[in-house]
């Protein structure tokens, strides 16, 4: 018998299209974790673009998923028959490392019955600002990433921390095993191919095996600053001041960066440098 699982996963934006005619379902595709270029459908929905004025994220649902985890993209069909390009694969699935589990969270704030929700909404929320000050993932993602390849044997610009590479299509055309094997990566740059100066579309995991202890402190603080003042509501994570008694107390400064010390040491002495 077969097992199904309710998936969700977001996309950046329906395919637009200038003709005025709409799509009318959506078909959603999935692949096995190892083998990100086999994809088969597994579910039709019928299609009421939610934001045919503006480009927006569309969350996508289904129940009729076979993996619990895997790669995951969607395309559309008007009803003539007309199809969209596919979307980029999205990969759904837990990973062994966090941040900081809850009750770490609860014990840093003092309550071990804190809301567990609140907790990691918050945890997703300073997991994505420290990721974005520091420049690198702080734990293992699997991401889609088509680029841009100059010709000859040059390398393919990714993320930081490369941990390994599923796959690698060019054009649609997946590359063998025994070309895959001669791939390595360096800082974040791909070599091993010689690209030929086409879009190529490589899936990969990126970043650190799990977060530092210095860098769960730093994250454990800003914890604290967010939700530590009142376990009734707590501060949105989003905030940059909350406004007291005593006055406003700044929760970032003009820049974007961390008031909070811990956080600002750590993101200071491990932020990779930006280029340009």
């Amino acid at each position: 018998m077969t097992t199904f699982y309710v998936i969700n996963f977001e996309v950046a934006e329906a395919p637009r299209r200038n003709d005025g005619e709409p799509w009318t379902s959506m078909h959603i595709e999935q692949a096995p974790p190892e083998s990100p270029v086999a994809f088969v459908e597994i579910d039709e929905q019928p299609w009421t673009d939610p934001t045919p004025e503006t480009s927006e994220p569309v969350e996508i649902t289904t129940a009729k998923a076979t993996l619990q985890a895997g790669w995951y993209r969607a395309w559309w069909e008007d009803a003539n028959g007309a199809r969209s390009r596919d979307i980029p694969a999205v990969f759904v699935g837990d990973t062994t490392a966090v941040l900081f589990t809850v009750e770490e969270g609860r014990t840093v704030l003092g309550d071990p019955a804190f809301d567990a929700e609140k907790i990691l909404d918050a945890r997703d929320v300073i997991q994505d600002e420290l990721e974005h000050a520091v420049g690198f993932a702080l734990t293992p993602k699997a991401v889609s990433e088509t680029v841009s390849s100059a010709r000859g044997w040059s390398g393919l610009p990714l993320r930081p921390y490369i941990r390994q590479v599923f796959a690698v299509t060019i054009d649609g055309t997946a590359l063998t095993e025994t070309e895959r094997s001669q791939l390595h990566f360096v800082d974040g740059i791909l070599y091993g191919y010689q690209w030929a100066g086409r879009p190529v579309t490589v899936y990969y995991e990126h970043g650190l095996a799990g977060p530092t202890p210095a860098c769960k402190r730093a994250a454990l603080s800003l914890l604290a600053d967010y939700l530590g003042t009142s376990p009734a509501s707590g501060i949105d994570p989003r905030a940059e001041s909350i406004v007291t008694v005593d006055g406003t107390i700044r929760l970032r400064t003009d820049d974007g960066g961390f008031t909070n010390p811990v956080a600002s040491a750590w993101v200071n002495s491990n932020r990779i440098p930006r280029v340009g």
